[in-house]
């Protein structure tokens, strides 16, 4: 642990560094993009943005999956890195990328149609996968799998100061994102086989 934080501090520095000598000797950005332009057609280069801002101007959406015995209660998958729980600051990855939560932020702005993944995760948690269950944090379910898994959507909005709570977000306006699937489900059946190899996140989105 020791080395690794040691590591992650010399990248920092070096980035760190990078950026306070860019910031005294300025680049053309037309110079960049034509030299680009060049690269890329031999296949050694790509290009790579990070978000200008987060999505929403004042709240965030978030999925949340849940899942329930016969005719009992609903209850949460609680993961890793994304927001979820009200009360709780979302953890620091860097340089870790969590990607199956990133992913599942970014299907809650688009259609369960357009994330067929999302399928092969139901299908996966239906059967308390060991896999896939170590990509989450808590899982409602240990003894014995739920009989059907759902999908919510949610608002998540920041506290502030005048609020006067412990409460790191408020959530609310809940509507349905993916309805109910059961066991017998032939939408998941093809991922409840028993696994021959131990499940990526990258498995889970290839389908």
């Amino acid at each position: 642990q020791e080395e690794y934080l040691s590591l992650f501090q010399h990248s920092n520095h070096f980035f760190l560094t990078i950026s306070n000598d860019m910031q005294k000797f300025p680049i053309d950005s037309s110079i960049l993009s034509k030299t680009h332009e060049i690269t890329s057609q031999f296949g050694f280069g790509s290009s790579q943005n990070l978000f200008t801002k987060v999505r929403g101007e004042i709240s965030r959406e978030e999925l949340v999956i849940e899942g329930r015995k016969e005719d009992q209660e609903w209850k949460e998958y609680i993961f890793k890195y994304k927001p979820q729980n009200v009360s709780e600051h979302s953890p620091l990855s860097l340089p870790h990328m969590p990607r199956l939560d990133f992913q599942m932020w970014m299907a809650a702005y688009s259609s369960p149609e357009e994330n067929k993944w999302l399928l092969r995760l139901i299908g996966l948690l239906l059967r308390n996968s060991p896999s896939v269950l170590t990509l989450i944090k808590h899982n409602p379910f240990e003894k014995s799998p739920p009989s059907e898994i759902r999908i919510r959507k949610y608002d998540y909005f920041m506290t502030s100061y005048e609020q006067n709570t412990t409460d790191v977000w408020i959530r609310e306006n809940a509507r349905e994102y993916l309805p109910p699937i059961k066991q017998n489900n032939p939408k998941v059946a093809p991922y409840q086989r028993k696994e021959e190899y131990p499940v990526h996140f990258l498995s889970l989105i290839h389908i």
